[in-house]
Order: C-alpha cells, then sequence, then structure tokens
C-alpha cells in the first residue's frame, strides 16, 4: 500500500484537514496506484478494497475500465514513452481523444503526459499532437 500501515492514517488526514479549510465542501481528492489490477497493492488485504474504492481515485497506467464505473478513475497515458526518447513514436490525438472520451464516458478522466526533453522543451511534433487534441471539432 505504498506507505503500509500508515496509509489509512495518512489519507484520513489529508481528508479531515481538507474538510476544515473547506468548510466541508468536497474540493480534493486522493489518487492511487495499485488498487486492483496486475499491482494490486491490496491483495493481501481485499477486505480494504471496498474502503479504497469510496475513498480514493484509482489510477492505472494505459488502462481504461471497461464498464461504467461507480466511483470515479484515473487513467494515465504519454504522448510518447514516460520519459523523451529521440525516434520513438507519438500517440495521434485521434488515439489520445478517444481513450479521454472512453474514460469519461465510464466515471473516469484522463491524465496526459507530454514528453519533454531534458531542459524541458517540447518537440514540435508533440505540440502539434496537443493542437490537435484541443481544436474545435
Amino acid at each position: 500500500m505504498g506507505l503500509g500501515k500508515l496509509t489509512p492514517q495518512i489519507i484520513a488526514n489529508f481528508y479531515n484537514i481538507a474538510d476544515k479549510r473547506t468548510e466541508g465542501r468536497k474540493e480534493v481528492v486522493a489518487t492511487f496506484k495499485g488498487v486492483g489490477g496486475r499491482y494490486n497493492s491490496f491483495q493481501n488485504h481485499p477486505e480494504m478494497v471496498g474502503i479504497v474504492d469510496r475513498s480514493l481515485v484509482k489510477s492505472t497506467e494505459l488502462y481504461t475500465e471497461d464498464d461504467i464505473m461507480a466511483f470515479p478513475f484515473q487513467t494515465e497515458v504519454s504522448l510518447q514513452e514516460w520519459h523523451y526518447q529521440q525516434g520513438a513514436p507519438y500517440r495521434s490525438a485521434e488515439e489520445i481523444i478517444t481513450r479521454l472520451m472512453q474514460n469519461v464516458s465510464r466515471n473516469g478522466c484522463l491524465l496526459l503526459n507530454i514528453t519533454q526533453h531534458g531542459r524541458g522543451n517540447i518537440d514540435d511534433e508533440a505540440r502539434q499532437i496537443c493542437l490537435d487534441i484541443g481544436r474545435p471539432g
């Protein structure tokens, strides 16, 4: 569970502080990798999965849920590899938009990693894909 036995206390503290600061409005969320799937952090504690589903947003790389989910989830995808690699192919704007629509229609969201060079600059191709994603239809 990432931080082991401390995780429930840390998350509870996070939500309790946020509840006080926002006067009870639900304005924060914690995302958590490793809920279900091949990296299941709860395989030794299956009784906690129901609690986790209600209190954390499941976050997975490149995986979109097959069905509409009762609780929000997040899928992470990168335009290229997770770290810039010269010559590596990019995902198309169409692929990213399709994945976004699949996630949103199933109660999820999409986090897009835009790969950049070591100095922080972005390739022209990556920039164009981002512009194409945002272009009105």
